[in-house]
């Protein structure tokens, strides 16, 4: 997981299209087209993409603010069968 906290201290993760947390739902949409699922979630809400078309495959959460609508986390879950 990569959060806020972890960009103000410098960390980075940037995914292609320049993507990373505070990056706007705008533009991670254009970089990399419709998510695969999105979850309802209070005062924000998740795109989900997955990556990879077998049964091994990965998910990168972006938790998006519903105010905002800045990215404000990035998970990735792997899953092997």
């Amino acid at each position: 997981m990569f959060n806020e906290s972890d960009a103000r201290r410098g960390a980075e993760v940037i995914f292609p299209g320049g993507i990373t947390v505070g990056s706007t739902k705008d533009e991670l949409i254009e970089a990399h087209g419709e998510p695969t699922r999105i979850v309802e979630s209070g005062s924000a809400y998740a795109l989900d993409f997955r990556l990879g078309a077998t049964r091994d495959y990965s998910v990168v959460r972006f938790r998006i603010d519903r105010d905002t609508r800045l990215i404000r986390e990035i998970t990735m879950t792997n899953f092997f069968d």
